[in-house]
């Protein structure tokens, strides 16, 4: 395989990867969206759920705007997305647990 070959094939493999994990990414969002918004508006969780959604609408949002083939999405894109779901997915623990107890 010549060196350009090689390249070419690095390079679609590093945006097959950034695609798949932007698909990952963009399903675990719509659900946590989905979630937060069927919390109960007695629960102490759900006014800060508001917050945490409406982020994490702006960055999924952000991130379905970049173009798939020819932008890479920064990696603070991703991170943000990920750190919006990180704090999504506490807040829906937190309000099972507060349901359970």
């Amino acid at each position: 395989m010549d060196t350009s070959a090689a390249n070419k094939f690095l390079q679609n493999s590093t945006q097959t990867d950034a695609n798949n994990e932007r698909d990952l990414l963009q399903q675990q969002a719509t659900l946590c969206i989905s979630r937060l918004e069927r919390l109960s508006a007695d629960s102490i969780w759900a006014h800060r759920a508001s917050g945490v959604r409406g982020a994490l609408i702006k960055s999924l949002e952000e991130l379905m705007s970049t173009n798939r083939d020819t932008d890479q999405p920064a990696a603070e894109l991703f991170g943000d997305l990920e750190q919006n779901l990180a704090w999504g997915f506490w807040l829906l623990e937190q309000a099972a647990r507060e349901m359970i107890s």
